[in-house]
């Protein structure tokens, strides 16, 4: 019994020396694990700020892209705009040109109207007046 005894206290003095021993190297590598997993942490929201990032660059290519057919847009409208403009102003000359020919060969017309009134009477009178 005694020597069983004797047997387990140098066993568990022997384990406990090992463990002295191997704490610092245990310490080492348990303080390296750290490093370990937060540098994957680190490298995991690396690589999630590179895929956000990647989104947003289609999302800028996107938009430019838009904004380019946008420009092109305003640009063609613009374009018809002014042309439909011009078109409009010839039109308003063309009906102005109308219109003042109009009012000339109404004023031929009353002009006449009056000039044959006025010989028409004169011719009847016979020299009344």
């Amino acid at each position: 019994f005694w020597l069983l005894l004797a047997r387990g206290g140098r066993r568990n003095a022997r384990e406990a020396r090992l463990k002295r021993q191997l704490s610092p190297e245990r310490d080492e590598y348990m303080k390296l694990k750290r490093q370990y997993e937060a540098a994957m942490e680190e490298n995991r929201k690396l690589n999630e700020i590179r895929e956000r990032n990647k989104d947003l660059l289609k999302i800028q290519k996107k938009n430019d892209e838009l904004t380019r057919r946008i420009e092109q847009t305003e640009a063609s409208s613009n374009s018809q705009l002014i042309a439909l403009k011009g078109d409009l102003e010839r039109k308003q000359m063309e009906v102005d040109s109308k219109n003042a020919l109009v009012q000339r060969l109404k004023q031929e017309l009353q002009d006449a109207r009056a000039n044959s009134h006025h010989n028409e009477g004169g011719g009847r009178g016979g020299g009344e007046g």
